[in-house]
């Protein structure tokens, strides 16, 4: 039985499903990015537009919540060390004024910006928080603390989301 009920909700369905839902929105965007379609990338012209790398960690943070929930703890760690190394390496990027190149490493971004496809800062320290929190999720020990690193990404997203409102 590879899923199992934690609690009252049946979480492992509730994850699988927005598991799903945010997989399918990544996996559009990078299409969107593939096909250079603009409207796969963003809701709206006035929005900011999701970057590749943005969809690839959110899709490393999917996948490590959906491995570990399985039982498959060594690729949930590993997923969860590129989703750090990457909100990491970005977040430097900004700090210091650096280009690591893995901005535009799968696609070139046309952006008049001045990082084109880097992105944004919330999003970056998010997946360190994401990376650490489940990093901890490994050992039971740390759960409080990755209910802690999860409730401020959770804080930093709605924040982030009604700032573009």
């Amino acid at each position: 039985m590879p899923f199992k009920k934690n609690s009252f909700f049946n979480t492992s369905r509730i994850t699988v499903l927005m598991a799903m839902g945010a997989v399918a929105i990544s996996m559009v965007v990078l299409m969107g990015w593939l096909y250079q379609s603009p409207i796969l990338t963003s809701f709206s012209n006035e929005w900011v537009g999701m970057k590749v790398n943005t969809a690839l960690g959110a899709l490393s943070v999917i996948g490590s919540v959906l491995f570990f929930t399985s039982g498959r703890k060594g690729i949930s760690a590993w997923l969860a060390l590129f989703t750090l190394l990457l909100g990491t390496v970005t977040t430097a990027e900004y700090a210091f004024r650096w280009n690591a190149g893995i901005d535009e490493f799968f696609f070139g971004d046309h952006a008049t910006v001045n990082y084109p496809g880097r992105m944004s800062q919330i999003i970056a320290i998010s997946f360190i928080l994401s990376g650490i929190s489940l990093l901890f999720l490994q050992n039971k020990k740390y759960r409080i603390l990755t209910d802690i690193l999860s409730i401020l990404v959770l804080a930093a997203g709605f924040l982030s989301f009604t700032g573009y409102l």
